[in-house]
C-alpha cells in the first residue's frame, strides 16, 4: 500500500472560513454554562471567574497548556453532556456550535474507549487530536487494544502515555507544540522537555512497548557517561507512526491553499476562463509553495513518480479541458509535493469551480 497522502481541495466563489491554527478545546463535563462551547479564554484564572472550580480538570488542564513556552494564544472549553450517549455525541453537539473555532482536541478522560473514539472523530476533519493515557499495558507489552488503534493508521491524533491520570502532560505537550507560529517554523513534537509536568523514568523495555503501539513518552535519559538529561517528549507521532508534525503541516498546506485558490474568484470581473485565469491559480499555489518552503513546511525533491522538481502544481490548458469540465466551467489542477522530515509525498488534486 502506498504512503503517499493525497489531498484533494475544491474552490469557487462561496466565502471559505479562517482556520484556528494553533487554538486547543478540552471536551469536559461541567455545568458552568448550558452552551456546549464556550471561550475563548487566555488563562487559567479566567475559568475560575467563569464559575469552575480550581480544581476542576479544566483549569487542571489549562495550568499545564498555557505553563508552556510558546504556547497558544488562547483557548476553548467543550462540554460533555451527561446526557450524552458517548464521547462522539458529545463532540458532533460542541462541533455544531462553530466547527472552525478550534484545531485541537483534548479530553479528560483516559480510558482506552474514549481515546479510540476520539481518534474516529478526529480522523476526517482538518483537526488534530492529543490524547494520554496511563494503562499498565502500554508499558507491560501487552497493549492488544492499543496495539488494534495504531493498526488502524490514524494520522491524526496523537497518543501520550504518563502514569498519573490528573496530572495533564497532554496539556503541557499539546501546549508546547500548539505554542509554534506555523506562519514561522514548522515545529516539532519529538525532544520537547515542558513546564509543571514531571517526567516518568521508564525502562528500555517499557519505552520500547510503547513505541510498539506508536504511543508516546516524556522521560528522562540517562547517557552511557552516567549524565541524565532532563525528560522530553518521544518520539513524537501519531498513532498510524507518522511524524505529528508532517500531519500539522499538511494541514497547513491545505489550509493555505484553499485561500489562496480562492483569492482570484474575489476580482469583480471573475475568472476568464481561458489559459490566462488557469494560470491565476498557478501562481498563487506557487506563493503558498515558496512560502512553505521558507518556513520549512516543504522541503525540494525530485519527484520519483515524474522525475520532476516538487512542488509543483499544474493546470491543464484550455484546448485540454474535458468537454464536462468546459461545460461546467470547471478546471482541474494537479501537482506534488514533499512534506517536511523524512520529505513525505503528497498528491495534489485541486478542482476550481469557475462557474460556481
Amino acid at each position: 500500500m502506498s504512503d503517499d497522502v493525497v489531498v484533494n481541495i475544491t474552490v469557487g466563489a462561496a466565502p471559505i472560513a479562517a482556520f484556528a491554527f494553533g487554538i486547543p478545546l478540552l471536551a469536559t463535563t461541567h455545568s458552568v454554562s448550558p452552551d456546549r462551547m464556550i471561550g475563548p479564554f487566555t488563562a487559567p484564572s479566567e475559568l475560575v471567574d467563569a464559575g469552575f472550580a480550581g480544581n476542576a480538570p479544566a483549569v487542571q488542564w489549562a495550568t499545564a497548556l498555557m505553563s508552556q513556552r510558546p504556547r497558544p494564544t488562547r483557548f476553548m472549553i467543550g462540554r460533555r453532556d451527561v446526557g450524552d450517549a458517548n464521547l462522539t455525541e458529545s463532540l458532533d453537539e460542541i462541533e455544531s456550535e462553530g466547527a472552525g473555532a478550534w484545531y485541537a482536541t483534548f479530553i479528560d478522560t483516559r480510558t482506552y474507549a474514549d481515546i479510540a473514539a476520539l481518534a474516529a472523530w478526529t480522523e476526517p476533519r482538518l483537526k488534530v487530536a492529543i490524547a494520554q493515557a496511563s494503562n499498565e499495558e502500554l508499558v507491560g507489552g501487552a497493549g492488544d487494544d492499543f496495539a488494534g488503534l495504531a493498526e488502524t493508521g490514524y494520522h491524526q491524533t496523537a497518543l501520550i502515555y504518563h502514569p498519573t491520570d490528573a496530572e495533564y502532560l497532554d496539556g503541557a505537550w499539546g501546549g508546547r507544540g500548539l505554542g509554534a507560529d506555523l506562519e514561522q517554523v514548522q515545529g516539532a513534537w519529538s525532544h520537547r522537555q515542558l513546564s509543571g509536568v514531571p517526567g516518568t523514568n521508564l525502562s528500555t523495555p517499557q519505552k520500547a512497548a510503547i513505541e510498539e503501539v506508536n504511543a508516546n513518552y516524556y522521560a528522562p535519559k540517562a547517557m552511557t557517561s552516567g549524565a541524565a538529561i532532563g525528560a522530553y517528549t518521544f518520539p513524537g507521532i501519531a498513532l498510524s507512526g507518522r511524524l505529528f508534525e508532517q500531519t500539522v503541516s499538511i494541514h497547513w498546506l491545505q489550509a493555505r491553499l484553499e485561500e489562496a485558490l480562492h483569492a482570484p474568484f474575489l476580482n469583480p470581473n471573475g475568472v476568464p476562463f481561458d489559459d490566462t485565469g488557469f494560470a491565476l491559480f498557478e501562481a498563487k499555489a506557487s506563493g503558498v509553495f515558496g512560502r512553505g518552503l521558507r518556513i520549512g513546511h516543504l522541503v525540494a525533491r525530485v519527484s520519483e513518480a515524474t522525475g520532476r522538481r516538487t512542488p509543483y502544481l499544474d493546470v491543464v490548458g484550455l484546448d485540454d479541458v474535458d468537454p464536462g469540465d468546459e461545460a461546467a466551467a470547471r478546471v482541474r489542477l494537479s501537482g506534488e509535493v514533499h512534506v517536511g522530515k523524512k520529505a513525505r509525498r503528497v498528491v495534489l488534486n485541486v478542482v476550481a469551480n469557475l462557474g460556481a
